[in-house]
C-alpha cells in the first residue's frame, strides 16, 4: 500500500537525516498515551504518521481514475531535566538538543522530496505545539 510505503521512506530519511539528534524515528502507534516514564527515555524521538486524505479528484476522461492527496504528520519531542526552555531550545549538552531545533531539520529533510517514489514533493504545512496535561510539568 502507497500509504504505509510513503510513512517508511519518510521515517527512513528522518533517520538518515537527524543522525544523532534522535534516538529514534518510528511510526505513531499511539505512544504518547503510554506511561510518562517510557515516553521520556525514548526523547529525544520522532513519530510519523498518516494524517488522512485531504482530496480526491479525477483526472482521466472516463472519471475512473483518481488522483489522490494526503497528508502526513511528523511529531517530534523533546525533554530536559533543566527547565521547559531548554527542552524547546536546546542546551549546551550533545544531547538537549530541542524541539525547535528538531522541527527545523524535519522540515529541511522532507520539503521538496519524493523519496524516491511516485508521489508528488513533500509540502510544509503548519508546524503546532501538541499539549497533553499530563506532560505539563514535565516540559516535554
Amino acid at each position: 500500500m502507497l500509504i504505509g510505503r510513503i510513512e517508511q521512506a519518510i521515517c527512513d530519511r528522518l533517520t538518515q537525516g537527524l543522525g544523532k539528534m534522535q534516538t529514534s524515528v518510528t511510526t505513531y502507534g499511539g505512544e504518547l498515551d503510554d506511561d510518562l516514564g517510557k515516553i521520556v527515555r525514548r526523547l529525544p524521538a520522532v513519530w510519523v504518521t498518516f494524517g488522512g486524505i485531504t482530496g480526491t479528484e479525477p483526472y482521466s476522461l472516463s472519471k475512473r481514475q483518481w488522483r489522490t492527496t494526503g497528508s502526513f504528520a511528523v511529531i517530534a519531542g523533546d525533554y530536559s531535566i533543566r527547565d521547559e526552555q531548554t527542552s524547546r531550545l536546546g542546551g549546551p549538552r550533545y544531547n538537549e538538543v530541542g524541539t525547535y531545533n528538531l522541527i527545523y531539520a524535519i522540515r529541511r529533510l522532507l520539503t521538496g522530496q519524493d523519496l524516491g517514489l511516485k508521489i508528488n514533493p513533500l509540502k510544509p504545512t503548519r508546524v503546532r505545539t501538541l499539549f497533553n496535561t499530563r506532560l505539563e510539568a514535565r516540559a516535554v
